[in-house]
């Protein structure tokens, strides 16, 4: 397993912890690949995205990491938050007009959530 660059914590409304997490782009047949991993409880997926170099496979993670959460049951029963926010209202509603992909990483923690 390669080094986590980057992970975003998942809540559930019923009190479960998960996470998203994005791992380090790796050289594959003349392109890369970053793998982007999403788990909490009930659910898992793991997916390969693949650029021609490193930092486009991280940029393609990034950018289809809202269609991957928002496929999901648990996205649709509205149980996902970051920092307390529900994801449903984040991904498909967003009042500032925003992307699905900006609102998503935009999200401020609380106070009490940053350590």
């Amino acid at each position: 397993m390669n080094a986590v660059i980057a992970e975003r914590h998942i809540n559930l409304t019923d009190g479960g912890a998960g996470f998203v997490r994005l791992y380090q782009p790796q050289p594959d047949r003349g392109a890369y690949f970053c793998e982007l991993h999403l788990a909490w409880p009930g659910f898992e997926q793991r997916q390969k995205v693949f650029g021609e170099d490193s930092w486009q496979s991280v940029m393609l993670a990034l950018g289809i990491t809202p269609l991957f959460l928002s496929l999901t049951e648990d996205f649709k029963a509205g149980r996902l938050k970051v920092f307390d926010t529900p994801l449903h209202g984040l991904l498909t509603n967003d009042p500032e007009g925003r992307s699905a992909l900006s609102s998503f990483f935009d999200v401020k923690p609380h106070s009490r959530d940053v350590q």
